[in-house]
C-alpha cells in the first residue's frame, strides 16, 4: 500500500511538472516572437519591415520586387530580387536590399512554407 501511494505521488508530481513546463513555454512564445520582430525593426526606423510572405509570394520594397521562392527543412530560404536568385540563412544583401531571416516555416505542402524577413535598403 505504502508502494502504491508512493508511485502515486511521483505520477502526480511528474504531471505537475511538465503541465508547468508546458504552460511556460506556451505562454512565452508569441512575447519572444514579438520582441524579436521589434527589436529587428527598431534597428533601422522607416527602412526596416519585418514581413511574412508565403511561398511563391512577393513584396515591393524601395521600387524592387522580392519573392520568396522557397523555404527548405533546415532554415534558410531562397529569394529572388529583381529575378537575381540567392539562398540565405542569416542575412545577405542582394541587388542593394539587406534580407535577415527572422523565422521560417517548413511543411511539406510547398503553398504553406512561409518565412518571416527583414528587408532593408543596404
Amino acid at each position: 500500500m505504502a508502494r502504491e501511494f508512493k508511485n502515486l505521488l511521483w505520477a502526480v508530481a511528474f504531471t505537475v511538472v511538465i503541465y508547468l513546463y508546458i504552460t511556460y513555454k506556451t505562454d512565452t512564445l508569441p512575447q519572444q516572437e514579438q520582441a524579436i520582430i521589434s527589436d529587428a525593426a527598431g534597428l533601422s526606423p522607416g527602412l526596416a519591415d519585418a514581413k511574412t510572405i508565403h511561398s511563391d509570394g512577393t513584396t515591393s520594397v524601395a521600387g524592387k520586387t522580392v519573392r520568396l521562392v522557397d523555404v527548405n527543412e533546415a532554415g534558410s530560404v531562397i529569394v529572388s530580387v529583381n529575378d537575381k536568385l540567392a539562398i540565405i540563412n542569416g542575412s545577405e544583401i542582394i541587388d542593394g536590399l539587406k534580407i535577415t531571416v527572422i523565422e521560417t516555416f517548413y511543411s511539406k505542402d510547398k503553398t504553406a512554407r512561409a518565412a518571416t524577413l527583414i528587408i532593408s535598403e543596404a
